[in-house]
Protein backbone atom coordinates (compact mmCIF):
# COMPACT_ATOMS: atom_id res chain seq x y z
CA UNK A 1 0.00 0.00 0.00
CA UNK A 2 2.96 2.37 1.11
CA UNK A 3 4.74 1.14 -2.36
CA UNK A 4 1.82 2.45 -4.34
CA UNK A 5 1.20 6.05 -2.21
CA UNK A 6 5.18 6.75 -2.89
CA UNK A 7 5.16 5.72 -6.59
CA UNK A 8 1.97 8.10 -6.97
CA UNK A 9 3.78 10.92 -5.56
CA UNK A 10 6.74 10.37 -7.15
CA UNK A 11 4.76 10.16 -10.66
CA UNK A 12 3.17 13.45 -9.94
CA UNK A 13 6.57 15.23 -8.72
CA UNK A 14 7.71 13.61 -12.21
CA UNK A 15 4.92 15.27 -14.18
CA UNK A 16 4.86 18.58 -12.54
CA UNK A 17 8.47 18.21 -13.22
CA UNK A 18 7.69 18.62 -16.76
CA UNK A 19 6.05 21.52 -18.82
CA UNK A 20 4.49 21.99 -22.65
CA UNK A 21 4.15 24.57 -24.58
CA UNK A 22 3.10 25.11 -28.38
CA UNK A 23 5.23 27.17 -30.37
CA UNK A 24 2.78 28.48 -32.69
CA UNK A 25 4.07 26.39 -35.53
CA UNK A 26 1.79 23.07 -35.02
CA UNK A 27 4.62 21.51 -32.81
CA UNK A 28 4.55 20.85 -29.08
CA UNK A 29 7.70 21.47 -27.03
CA UNK A 30 8.07 19.08 -23.59
CA UNK A 31 10.92 20.09 -21.52
CA UNK A 32 11.31 18.31 -18.64
CA UNK A 33 13.33 19.87 -15.11
CA UNK A 34 15.71 17.11 -14.27
CA UNK A 35 16.45 18.28 -11.31
CA UNK A 36 12.95 18.05 -10.03
CA UNK A 37 12.43 14.84 -11.09
CA UNK A 38 15.75 13.50 -9.86
CA UNK A 39 14.73 15.32 -6.46
CA UNK A 40 11.70 13.65 -6.35
CA UNK A 41 13.13 10.37 -6.87
CA UNK A 42 15.02 11.07 -4.22
CA UNK A 43 12.66 12.10 -1.58
CA UNK A 44 10.59 8.74 -2.79
CA UNK A 45 13.99 6.82 -2.19
CA UNK A 46 13.69 8.10 1.46
CA UNK A 47 10.28 7.56 2.05
CA UNK A 48 11.02 3.80 1.08
CA UNK A 49 14.14 3.48 3.70
CA UNK A 50 11.95 4.71 6.48
CA UNK A 51 9.10 2.71 5.53
CA UNK A 52 11.74 -0.16 5.54
CA UNK A 53 13.30 1.23 8.95
CA UNK A 54 9.92 1.15 10.40
CA UNK A 55 9.22 -2.88 9.29
CA UNK A 56 12.63 -3.78 10.45
CA UNK A 57 12.06 -1.90 14.01
CA UNK A 58 8.64 -4.03 14.26
CA UNK A 59 10.38 -7.02 13.41
CA UNK A 60 12.76 -6.49 15.89
CA UNK A 61 9.87 -5.75 18.46
CA UNK A 62 8.02 -9.19 17.54
CA UNK A 63 10.85 -11.15 18.10
CA UNK A 64 11.20 -11.06 21.64
CA UNK A 65 7.97 -11.72 22.17
CA UNK A 66 7.18 -14.18 20.11
CA UNK A 67 10.54 -16.30 21.22
CA UNK A 68 8.74 -15.70 24.73
CA UNK A 69 5.51 -16.96 23.80
CA UNK A 70 6.97 -20.34 22.50
CA UNK A 71 8.92 -21.01 25.81
CA UNK A 72 5.84 -20.29 27.87
CA UNK A 73 4.18 -23.07 25.19
CA UNK A 74 7.04 -25.57 25.26
CA UNK A 75 7.04 -25.04 29.44
CA UNK A 76 2.82 -25.57 29.18
CA UNK A 77 3.12 -28.37 26.81
CA UNK A 78 6.09 -30.04 29.29
CA UNK A 79 4.33 -29.35 32.62
CA UNK A 80 1.12 -30.98 30.87
CA UNK A 81 3.14 -34.43 30.12
CA UNK A 82 4.93 -34.33 33.33
CA UNK A 83 1.16 -34.14 35.32
CA UNK A 84 -0.08 -36.64 32.54
CA UNK A 85 2.84 -39.21 33.65
CA UNK A 86 2.82 -38.77 37.02
CA UNK A 87 -1.28 -39.87 36.96
CA UNK A 88 -0.32 -42.60 35.26
CA UNK A 89 1.99 -43.18 37.91
CA UNK A 90 -0.64 -43.06 39.83
CA UNK A 91 -3.29 -44.86 38.71
CA UNK A 92 -1.01 -47.69 38.02
CA UNK A 93 -0.03 -47.88 41.86
CA UNK A 94 -3.75 -47.70 42.75
CA UNK A 95 -3.87 -50.99 40.15
CA UNK A 96 -1.30 -52.59 41.76
CA UNK A 97 -2.51 -51.98 45.18
CA UNK A 98 -6.17 -53.26 44.60
CA UNK A 99 -4.31 -56.52 43.05
CA UNK A 100 -2.41 -57.01 46.48
CA UNK A 101 -5.39 -56.05 48.64
CA UNK A 102 -7.58 -58.00 46.86
CA UNK A 103 -9.19 -61.47 48.67
CA UNK A 104 -10.14 -64.03 45.82
CA UNK A 105 -12.57 -66.84 47.37
CA UNK A 106 -12.17 -70.49 45.57
CA UNK A 107 -14.47 -72.91 46.16
CA UNK A 108 -14.04 -76.62 45.10
CA UNK A 109 -16.45 -79.92 45.56
CA UNK A 110 -14.66 -80.98 49.01
CA UNK A 111 -13.95 -77.39 50.80
CA UNK A 112 -13.46 -73.49 50.34
CA UNK A 113 -10.12 -72.07 50.90
CA UNK A 114 -9.56 -68.13 51.44
CA UNK A 115 -6.40 -66.41 49.35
Amino acid sequence: MNGKLILGATLVLALSACSARDEGNGSTVISVDREAVNNGLGEAGEALQDAGNEVKEAADKAVPVLENAADRTGEAVSNAADGTGAAAERAGERADNAVDNSRVTVTTNSSQENR
